[in-house]
């Protein structure tokens, strides 16, 4: 589960990271940006790069018996659930694990 966590980690610094070329002004103009509202496009991103952080942390212990699933359990083979569907979102990636599959 540790390693879902530091690839999911990894991720999410990684989009928070796109958001800053956005803030720098490298955002290439085209016909498709400039139909696109962008400093709210930027804002929704922003709360879902922190949404997702604060879900990582929620279910960061899940599987070691000290987790938020572990109680009640989401999966009975230590797995997360919500981790692993935070994880489908990035399957094209190429640390992305099959075993993470929902």
């Amino acid at each position: 589960m540790r390693t879902l966590v530091t690839f999911l980690t990894a991720r999410i610094n990684e989009d928070e990271a796109g958001l800053g070329a956005l803030d720098t002004g490298s955002f290439e103009h085209s016909l498709a940006a400039s139909l696109v509202d962008l400093p709210s496009v930027q804002a929704r991103a922003r709360r879902e790069v922190e949404a997702k952080r604060k879900l990582v942390a929620m279910h960061k212990d899940c599987g070691y018996g000290t987790g938020l699933c572990d109680d009640g359990g989401h999966a009975s083979d230590g797995s997360c659930g919500t981790l692993d569907v935070l994880a489908a979102v990035y399957s094209d990636h190429p640390d992305w694990r099959q075993d993470w599959k929902t």
